[in-house]
């Protein structure tokens, strides 16, 4: 915003204009109550002075405050309404319903990325996934949602090939403002689900964070390993978390400098561990293993931090660490519901 616009915002201009007509219909009383009542010949030019010097502390007074029914207000800046935007669960044609971890998995990791740019407003996971057997069309879907802009996406297999597309709808409009697509012989690659981010938040003229530009990248083979671990640890169950412990450790097989499958794999242990369907002492070091060697590959992964306060809170008690830990998290990923999910469970422990 430009400084005249900000001058117009604050009403100071409208303000400066009915002082000057109040400051000239108050010298022109001050003239005649001069002479009617024989006041000194100062007094006309003393009103003149002090309307002058009243001036700038009408203007400031203008700036800083808003006249409302209920008195004077301090005047704030109009905030500009961050774009939303949804991520609805992306369709599976053309494939096996095994392979819904393949569209789940993308879902997750686009919706992830766009949480990650702070100019954006991000449907929650958890609401966007409701809506995944709805009819509601794009125009519903957005209303429920609370946003203005939809990503749908489609993701199907045909002879080997697997191919991505995606579209950014304004849901008012039911106009699609940006659309796109992908094919790989492999699957899908690591980075499509940047691709999406970087394109809509373009669309959007909204500004990317570093780190949707340039995650380290791995093999289509590791990264599908990781995202079916993710997806049958979503199950909450034993078999579930054994599934996800088996594709994890595939993933790492796959590519050692993988971070995200070895935090993955920390959480899945200390779950396990928790529940007694591992033992407690086997199940915590192989998750504190697990933990540190997904820091000590990328200090900045904000999952690696969460699994840490988990290990803290479930294997050394000690509260302040966990809660240090869980800080830090919120500080790499601070659009992440998980994690202050985690944070607001430990505070309400603390008291």
């Amino acid at each position: 915003m430009s400084f005249l616009s900000e001058l117009r915002e604050r009403k100071v201009v409208r303000m400066a204009i009915i002082y000057a007509v109040a400051g000239w219909g108050l010298l022109q009383i001050a003239d005649i109550a001069a002479g009617v009542l024989s006041l000194p010949d100062w007094t006309l030019r003393f009103t003149l002075a002090l309307i002058v010097l009243c001036f700038p502390l009408a203007l400031i007074l203008s700036w800083f405050f808003r006249l409302t029914p209920a008195g004077l207000e301090w005047e704030t800046p109009p905030t500009p309404a961050r774009a939303s935007v949804a991520v609805l669960p992306f369709r599976l044609e053309n494939g096996d319903e095994a392979d819904a971890w393949l569209a789940d998995g993308l879902t997750e990791e686009t919706l992830q990325a766009l949480a990650g740019i702070p100019e954006l407003r991000v449907a929650s996971r958890r609401s966007c996934f409701r809506l995944r057997d709805s009819a509601a069309d794009v125009r519903e879907a957005a209303e429920r949602l609370g946003v203005d802009h939809v990503v749908e996406g489609v993701v199907s297999r045909h002879d080997g090939l697997v191919s991505v597309y995606a579209e950014l709808v304004d849901a008012a409009a039911d106009a699609v403002i940006w659309s796109e697509s992908w094919q790989h012989r492999d699957g899908i690659a690591p980075t499509v689900h940047q691709e999406i981010a970087r394109r809509v938040a373009a669309a959007l003229n909204v500004p990317t964070r570093r780190r949707v530009e340039g995650e380290p990248a791995t093999s289509a083979a590791a990264y599908h390993a990781w995202l079916r671990g993710r997806h049958a640890a979503r199950r909450n169950t034993a078999e579930g978390y054994r599934e996800a412990v088996a594709c994890f450790e595939e993933a790492i097989a796959l590519d050692a400098e993988f971070a995200p499958p070895r935090a993955a794999l920390a959480r899945a242990y200390v779950w396990l561990s928790r529940y007694g369907l591992v033992p407690a002492t086997e199940g915590f070091r192989r998750a504190r293993d697990a933990a540190d060697d997904a820091l000590a590959l990328d200090p900045q992964l904000a999952a690696a931090h969460l699994a840490v306060a988990e290990l803290q809170l479930s294997d050394d008690r000690d509260f302040t660490a966990a809660e240090a830990s869980l800080r830090r998290a919120l500080e790499l990923e601070p659009a992440s519901a998980e994690i202050h999910a985690h944070l607001g469970h430990l505070l309400a422990m603390l008291g």
